[in-house]
């Protein structure tokens, strides 16, 4: 809405999609546009080692000339990769719903590398990106337009799970 909003600090990172936007825009991500709009960082993993990722997200509900804000929920993940081809890459997501309340909420997520490479045998973290990513609302009602969506991500942060 035109605020500078952090959690902590003066700045935070934010997200936003346009409201309007036609179908065909994203048509070779249709039923993907949770992985088109994000922040991501790569970094280099322990692959014997279970991470923690903490970030906390702000989602005002009302947005400049006072539209709605419809962004419903926001991805959090984690994708592998050895140099290899897309395919053989991997990632490991979750959603999360965010609420309505116009107040920082905190999330987290477990990446639980061990586990995550004994059911995906031959992947590595140890070259990786970790992402969060909004996830478009779109309006069947408005030829599938995209509805209007910001959320304020701060503070995020990586450990190691002792």
């Amino acid at each position: 809405n035109g605020v500078p909003r952090a959690h902590t600090g003066t700045k935070s990172s934010a997200m936003y999609v346009p409201d309007g936007a036609a179908e065909n825009i994203y048509a070779t991500h249709k039923g993907n546009l949770q992985h088109i709009y994000g922040l991501g960082q790569t970094l280099s993993l322990n692959d014997k080692k279970t991470y923690t990722m903490k970030f906390w997200y702000y989602r005002p509900a009302k947005l400049w000339q006072n539209k709605e804000n419809n962004v419903q929920k926001i991805m959090a993940g984690i994708v592998s990769s050895t140099g290899a081809t897309k395919e053989t890459d991997y990632t490991y997501e979750q959603e999360f719903v965010l609420s309505k309340t116009d107040e920082w909420t905190e999330c987290t997520i477990t990446f639980n590398l061990p586990e995550i490479i004994k059911e995906n045998p031959g992947k590595s973290f140890e070259k990786c990106a970790i992402f969060i990513n909004i996830v478009p609302e779109t309006d069947p009602a408005n030829a599938n337009k995209t509805k209007r969506c910001l959320v304020n991500i701060d503070d995020v942060s990586m450990h190691v799970v002792e």
